[in-house]
């Protein structure tokens, strides 16, 4: 088993935008490292400035809209093999395909949450921004066809993945991580992973299902000027 890491940069009106996914991988590869093989069975690896169909990043792709663009992705173990990584920057034009509506603020996203498998591990949760006008009806509810949508997202982020080309053969689950915190009061709370990953694989929640938020969520650290 190992544990995965996959962070996906984003821009969106000037604001950098960071997504990070957990997965915990199994199995082994014929000339390709697990990372990159988590990578495609995502499916980050567009073609055309369009990612695989049917594959998450295509769900992903299909629900922001065009103002949003994909920048980079890297996906790495976190533990024992440093050349187990896959670190790429997107061709230019890989952006949203949603052209239903204007671009909403930044500080708007589309919001998923997981289920609790542990008592002691909070839900993982997910902010997507790229979100269009069109999607949001009164009071910030979330249009049903964009509903729709959010939830083809869930379901892949539910899904776990596999890779199977060749010689290769990988099984990835998705799993919320519950690092460690650094810092005591009065200092700001900082978390990292776990030093030893025996110690953080007591620390993760696995067998986690996302859901959608039926409403828009906001995000104070996406506000212009705020960055990530």
């Amino acid at each position: 088993m190992a544990l995965y890491e996959c962070t996906v940069q984003g821009r969106y009106f000037e604001q950098q935008i960071i997504n990070r996914w957990n997965y915990l991988g199994s199995g082994s590869g014929v000339g390709i490292t697990g990372a990159a093989a988590l990578a495609a069975a995502m499916g980050f690896v567009p073609t055309a400035g369009l990612f695989p169909s049917g594959t998450l990043a295509d769900a992903w792709q299909g629900l922001v809209v065009e103002e949003y663009t994909f920048v980079s992705i890297l996906v790495r173990a976190l533990y024992d093999n440093p050349l187990d990584f896959y670190d790429q920057a997107f061709p230019s034009g890989v952006v949203g395909g949603n052209t239903s509506g204007d671009a909403a603020s930044p500080v708007l996203a589309y919001g998923f949450r997981t289920n609790r498998t542990r008592s002691d591990i909070d839900r993982g949760t997910k902010r997507l921004v790229g979100v269009s006008e069109g999607a949001i009806g009164n009071g910030g509810v979330i249009e049903s066809s964009a509903l729709t949508a959010m939830d083809a997202v869930a379901e892949l982020m539910t899904d776990t993945l596999p890779y199977t080309t060749g010689g290769s053969s990988f099984s990835f689950s998705p799993i919320v991580v519950q690092k460690f915190m650094y810092t005591t009061p009065p200092a700001k709370k900082a978390y990292k992973y776990y030093e030893d990953e025996a110690d953080q694989l007591e620390h993760i929640a696995q067998n986690v299902e996302w859901s959608s938020y039926d409403r828009v969520r906001s995000q104070t650290s996406r506000q212009y000027g705020h960055g990530a």
